[in-house]
């Protein structure tokens, strides 16, 4: 009888700890996702900003005046 009721605490206690351990790896992936979400935000802006300077500098070398 304390067999089983041992072994069934110690299972309880390892699924417990398992079921921490997912949350705290699905947290770990959601950070990591809105992090990806933040650099690539931030290269496609500056991106953008080149293009701009690019043409800027185009209209300028044939000195086209606004």
């Amino acid at each position: 009888m304390i067999k089983n009721k041992t072994l069934s605490c110690l299972l309880f206690v390892i699924y417990k700890a398992l079921k921490f351990a997912l949350q705290l790896l699905q947290s770990i992936r959601n950070l990591l996702s809105l992090l990806l979400v933040f650099s690539m935000s931030k290269l496609l802006q500056k991106h953008v900003a080149n293009q701009w300077v690019k043409s800027w500098d185009m209209l300028e070398a044939k000195n086209i005046k606004f």
